[in-house]
């Protein structure tokens, strides 16, 4: 469900949250930059089984910032539930209904929509993943710092 599809980095829980977050955001850059490789390969296959590794991926970490990270920032810092919360969320959503279309268009063999639409996510995540690297995971570590431990094991599985 939302266990981390992110491991195998070398990071362990010392690292702390901020880490292995933006460890699981460069996971997923470089999924992508794998579903690029593949649209060039004339295999649809190929193609089709590297855009569900990369939406499978991308799904499983917001799962685990909405069901594991975000839960547990709002009932230790209030605040954080009105301010960068729903921001983060609503662009969740977005996120979600690209990886449905890309999802979509593989399937239907349509190479250059997945990428037309990828153009589009990546501009959404990338600016995303700067709010979430520079303020959210920073602000999650000093909150959750003394349970990232438990934490940690929940997530990495």
């Amino acid at each position: 469900m939302s266990e981390c599809t992110c491991t195998g980095s070398g990071l362990t829980q010392e690292d702390g949250l901020t880490a292995w977050l933006t460890h699981c955001h460069r996971r997923c850059d470089a999924l992508w930059a794998q579903v690029e490789e593949a649209a060039a390969d004339p295999s649809t296959a190929k193609f089709g089984l590297a855009v569900t590794h990369f939406a499978q991926t991308v799904r499983n970490h917001l799962a685990i910032e909405e069901d594991k990270i975000f839960p547990k920032l709002a009932s230790e810092v209030p605040m954080a539930a009105h301010g960068p919360l729903p921001v983060m969320l609503a662009e969740h959503q977005q996120m979600r209904g690209l990886l449905e279309a890309i999802t979509e268009a593989a399937a239907e063999g349509h190479k250059e929509r997945v990428l037309n639409l990828g153009d589009t996510l990546l501009m959404l995540t990338q600016q995303h993943n700067s709010k979430e690297e520079a303020v959210l995971y920073p602000l999650c570590e000093r909150a959750l710092g003394s349970t990232w431990a438990s934490l940690h094991a929940e997530i990495a599985g």
